[in-house]
């Protein structure tokens, strides 16, 4: 499992993160909870309540859209450093997609 300091590089990557300062960084780190999820794992479904945002570490992930009585719509994958699960975070909406690995992952999980 990786210490705060070692998550930090990742974060800096991060858009979101990039107006933070150093101290700021760290202290977001502290608060990242590092997760292995096998392939094939959902991590959200498509109308939960947003609690977590994700950055990706190792893996892929696919965020789709399954709608009972249309078919599973792809709308991206995402790799190494990329993060999802954010919307819901800022706008206090429901997810608006599913997110499921493609591939084992490890994934840093942000309250």
């Amino acid at each position: 499992m990786n210490q705060p300091a070692d998550m930090l590089p990742l974060l800096r990557r991060v858009p979101l993160f990039a107006d933070l300062g150093e101290e700021e960084l760290r202290r977001l780190a502290e608060l990242c909870i590092e997760e292995s999820v096998p392939s094939n794992q959902r991590v959200f479904s498509h109308g939960e309540s947003a609690n977590f945002f994700y950055i990706i570490q190792e893996g892929s992930v696919t965020l789709f859209r399954d709608e009972v009585g249309r078919p599973v719509q792809v709308q991206t994958r995402l790799g190494p450093g990329d993060y999802f699960g954010e919307i819901g975070l800022f706008d206090g909406y429901k997810r608006s997609a599913s997110a499921r690995t493609a591939s084992p992952c490890r994934l840093l999980r942000i309250a």
